[in-house]
């Protein structure tokens, strides 16, 4: 026989039910952990003396680390040879770490703030070191360079005029050995230090590591002067600009503030 007393508490506990699971529900969506945002970050690859690809540095990967935290975001990391990083980058996939600026990328991409400094060095035979002072000294000369770089507006102009070039992968051993073997006049080295002693001194240290085989008595010397102060930045193609530029700049200025940055680049 049918009841309404029965049937009244069966809907009662229906509803009693069904509020405890979309209470339950909405608990767990407000205690979800928050979804990060994900942004690709395109970087040159480096390979060693048997074509591994080399790890990114110790310094480069606290830099990502500290943005990472500090913005709340993470990186994808897409490491390319430079040729197909810049057009990859051009193509509008994402953010670029490390691009020089030139006149023409300022047309095509947006720059972050400089975040620290690298400086560009001339490292050469040390039977045949000579002291720069302007692109005039390399007039003639060979250099040996990362392929696809950049180094200033100058310097592009003159490649093929004023000097030649030996382009290579970004991992410096190859060219270390043509310089040995005089294939090239002089290699440019890129290193945050700032003095030309302690980039010498690292370069030696690096040929040894390496096993280098140095003629008796021959050794790396870098120049007296840098040919490149060249700032480190984030980019991306303008037109994909949607204020990550911005954020980075504020992320920027607070490691600046706080002395974080300073404190990765010592």
């Amino acid at each position: 026989m049918f009841s309404y007393s029965i049937a009244r508490q069966k809907l009662r506990h229906t509803v009693i039910f069904g509020i405890v699971m979309l209470t339950a529900s909405l608990a767990s969506i407000s205690h979800a952990a928050p979804v990060i945002p994900r942004l690709p970050l395109m970087y040159l690859e480096a390979r060693d003396q048997h074509d591994q690809l080399r790890p990114i540095s110790p310094l480069y990967q606290a830099m990502f680390d500290y943005f990472e935290q500090d913005m709340g975001v993470k990186f994808e990391i897409r490491r390319y040879p430079w040729t197909r990083l810049l057009q990859h980058a051009e193509n509008g996939e994402g953010l670029v770490w490390a691009m020089t600026k030139n006149q023409e990328r300022l047309r095509i991409f947006h720059y972050s703030q400089p975040i620290f400094r690298r400086y560009v060095w001339i490292a050469t035979r040390s039977d045949a070191s000579f002291k720069f002072s302007s692109l005039a000294d390399l007039k003639g000369k060979t250099l040996g360079l990362v392929r696809g770089a950049s180094y200033g507006d100058d310097f592009d102009q003159q490649k093929g005029k004023l000097f030649q070039v030996e382009e290579d992968v970004a991992a410096p051993v190859a060219r270390m050995k043509k310089l040995i073997n005089k294939r090239m006049d002089v290699m440019l080295f890129s290193h945050r230090y700032a003095t030309a002693t302690a980039v010498q001194a690292y370069l030696n240290a690096e040929a040894k590591k390496l096993g280098l085989d140095m003629p008796p008595g021959l050794s790396f010397s870098i120049l007296n002067k840098p040919l490149l102060v060249d700032d480190m930045y984030f980019a991306i193609r303008a037109d994909q600009d949607d204020g990550i530029i911005n954020t980075i700049n504020a992320s920027i200025a607070r490691g600046k503030r706080s002395g974080a940055i300073a404190r990765l680049v010592k």
